[in-house]
């Protein structure tokens, strides 16, 4: 990951006070992509175990949101849905944020989690409302 990018993923995640709750790994930063990893712990859980799937929906909001800001532009999540096919009751949940469609306004994004094993758990795509980047550079997150 790019000297840049780690700095910034630090920021993110250290200044965001709901992402430092969670305190994902992330693993690479690029534009518009981000690969993160959240470790499974009891108050992540739910009643059976398993990451609480309000969990999984917010991870990948919170690592959409680190994806739209990797090049200096402050995304508000419009809309967002997810599928659940599985969980884990051991490991880690792996996200993997891909842009579908970056336009002037409006972005998409697609979310991939799978567990430490490469099993698909769920699919999210959230819709980004996209803030100038002279509002986003006045984002605590930036300073």
């Amino acid at each position: 990951m790019e000297e840049k990018y780690k700095e910034y993923a630090h920021q993110f995640v250290t200044k965001n006070h709901f992402c430092r709750f969670m305190n994902p790994e992330v693993l690479m930063v690029c534009k518009h992509y981000v690969k993160a990893r959240l470790p499974l712990r009891p108050d992540l859980e739910n009643g059976l175990g398993m990451f609480h799937g309000g969990i999984i929906y917010a991870f990948g909001d919170s690592m959409v949101g680190m994806a739209a800001l990797s090049e200096g532009e402050l995304g508000l999540t419009l809309s967002g849905n997810i599928s659940y096919f599985s969980n884990t009751k051991e490991g880690g949940l792996n996200a993997e944020v891909i842009c579908l469609h970056d336009g002037r306004s409006t972005s998409v994004y697609r979310v991939e989690f799978r567990d430490d094993g490469g099993k698909l758990l769920a699919e999210g795509r959230y819709t980004m409302k996209m803030l100038n980047r002279e509002r986003a550079a006045n984002s605590s997150l930036l300073r």
